[in-house]
């Protein structure tokens, strides 16, 4: 700017020419109007400042003239995010005395839908503020209708406003499109949320809105409504359906997202099933699990492979394939000698770190994929990967259970011990299975336990003594891990006997006091052991696949619901109301 010119003075929208003046926005120098009819001497008519007390970086970014009505549509650009910066506005000058305009009328602020889970718009990651309007610029080809006015609003969307009664701007439509799931750009730096930034309406009333994360969304304007028209163009992806978590505490929404972008090293995978289990409910319920939001949580997958990514060779379009929980490197020390669950440069865990399968699509690490074989159906793979493949790793390579061999499983009821009922029993081990209510001890009785402790009904490593002639169990796995069933289990340890550790409680379960009190004399005396059995290898899952498929042991999944029923699923695990597993899939009714 010139000499004495306000802070962040700049040309920033086009100028619109109107006869013999221009309209300017000028930043922080505000709004200008020239007089060009001596195009070699423009000169000043009138400026109106903005700044103080709007923003001063760009207090008017767009200008737009009636070419009908001496009126002038203003707008600021939000720059900042979360609101950190004053007021943003949209707002209508009366231009009548072009040497002395005058502000009129402010735009409404938008405001969201009833069912959303914040209360304003300023609530949200991102920019809450307008970017720009549609700008027919005389084009017969464009929209040209004085009463009506498109504002790009960022992290709110686009709204439409009738201008008819021009002191009092009314919204009579908006579009807000669905927060990205992939990040392809810097911004938002807050939060990955929906950045609308442009808007042109041809003269059918095609609208069509640019987003920072997602491309162009076509859409069509009736007077006073909007309709989705597409979401498929040449810089946009095709949507799906997801549950969606936007941030910690906050309920999942069923939602329409992009389809998940594929990078070099990836395959997209169409979900035929996604496991649903005690994980994803402790990870909703413990902070700082999540990177960022939002996330779609679910890590227990089985689907087809529809796409690949440009450098993957290992695995085919077309082969159904489950997956590895953990984002590994596959180059550091633990991964090079098959400890991949303790990589040095974990990358996190899918459904925490990355997207999961609670969607219809899900793009996968090509290294984190298994083909499933033949005879073994999608819900079974899904359910295989995790809650068989635990068990599996957790009896042979941590409890090293043989024939002859007794264990304990606490929490035999769920749906990793039923199966770790059915491992143990496949090694040739004598099992005793500990959970409470009638109901699972009589499930659990049917899947095979030789012997069903009710953990309630007193002392429970009493009650193992009692049932082992006093010598106690070779083995205790522990899926429940409270401080109880720790202190039970390691007083149920025979000589040389091995606490298994497979599940765990939130964080907060474990504040301010110790898990379990260990004596070291008699862990010496007694030769006992504590293994931390941490999920499993690729291999593993492998070789529990084939488990499965040869019908040496059986997935037990007790319900199977659609996509929208996942929620109402997830409080009935968290109330210990469901047995054995439970899983999602795409072919079932909502």
């Amino acid at each position: 700017g010139e000499t004495g010119a306000p802070a962040d003075t700049a040309l920033h929208g086009g100028a619109y020419v109107k006869g013999d003046r221009a309209y300017l926005p000028y930043s922080g120098g505000g709004f200008v109007i020239l007089d060009i009819s001596d195009l070699s001497r423009p000169m000043m008519v009138s400026d109106l400042p903005f700044s103080p007390p709007f923003a001063s970086r760009i207090a008017v970014h767009t200008a737009l003239p009636l070419t009908g009505r001496p009126l002038v549509v203003v707008n600021s650009e939000a720059i900042a995010e979360r609101c950190d910066e004053p007021l943003q506005f949209a707002a209508i000058i009366d231009v009548g005395v072009e040497t002395r305009p005058r502000l009129i009328s402010l735009f409404p602020l938008p405001i969201p839908p009833e069912d959303a889970p914040y209360r304003s718009f300023a609530d949200r990651p991102g920019r809450f503020g307008p970017h720009n309007q549609h700008q027919p610029q005389y084009q017969e080809i464009l929209y040209q209708d004085e009463n009506t006015v498109f504002i790009t609003w960022f992290n709110a969307g686009l709204r439409v406003y009738d201008i008819s009664i021009e002191r009092q701007p009314r919204e009579i439509g908006y579009f807000i499109p669905p927060d990205p799931v992939e990040r392809r750009g810097p911004l938002p730096k807050t939060g990955l949320v929906v950045q609308s930034e442009d808007v042109v309406v041809d003269a059918r009333g095609n609208v069509y809105l640019s987003d920072k994360n997602h491309g162009i969304y076509v859409l069509r304007f009736d007077r006073g409504s909007l309709s989705v028209v597409t979401t498929s163009t040449a810089t946009a992806t095709p949507a799906m359906q997801a549950l969606v978590l936007q941030a910690f505490g906050a309920p999942l929404q069923l939602m329409e997202v992009p389809r998940p972008a594929v990078g070099p090293n990836d395959v997209l995978v169409k979900v035929g099933a996604c496991g649903v289990g005690l994980t994803v409910v402790n990870l909703l319920a413990t902070p700082g699990r999540v990177d960022r939001y939002p996330r779609i949580p679910g890590h227990e997958i089985a689907g087809e492979v529809v796409e690949i990514g440009s450098e993957v060779r290992t695995v085919a379009v077309g082969t159904r394939v489950t997956n590895h929980f953990y984002l590994t490197c596959g180059q550091c020390h633990n991964c090079r000698r098959g400890r991949e669950t303790l990589c040095l440069a974990t990358g996190g865990n899918i459904g925490q770190n990355r997207d999961g399968g609670y969607a219809d699509y899900v793009s996968l690490p090509a290294r984190n994929v298994v083909a499933i074989p033949d005879g073994v159906s999608d819900v079974d793979a899904a359910v295989a990967s995790d809650a068989i493949a635990t068990p599996f790793h957790a009896c042979l390579k941590e409890a090293k259970l043989g024939p002859g061999d007794s264990v304990m499983v606490i929490g035999a009821a769920g749906g990793v011990g039923i199966h770790m009922i059915q491992m143990a029993r496949l090694c040739g081990a004598r099992v005793i299975a500990v959970d409470v209510g009638a109901a699972k001890l009589e499930f659990v009785r049917g899947v095979g336990a030789d012997v069903i402790l009710d953990a309630s009904a007193g002392d429970l490593a009493a009650q193992v003594m009692a049932h082992t002639g006093g010598l106690g169990v070779d083995a205790v796995i522990d899926i429940v891990a409270s401080r109880l069933t720790l202190g039970s289990a390691l007083a149920s340890l025979a000589i040389g006997g091995r606490l298994v550790i497979v599940g765990a409680q939130p964080p907060t379960v474990y504040q301010d006091d110790p898990s379990f009190l260990v004596d070291p004399i008699r862990f010496l005396h007694r030769g006992l052991e504590v293994h931390a059995s941490r999920y499993v290898t690729l291999a593993e899952i492998e070789r529990t696949l084939a488990l499965v498929r040869d019908g040496r042991i059986r997935a037990i999944v007790t319900q199977v619901v659609g996509l929208a029923q996942v929620p109402a699923l997830h409080e009935a695990i968290r109330r210990g109301e469901t047995l054995g597993r439970v899983a999602m899939t795409r072919g079932a009714r909502d």
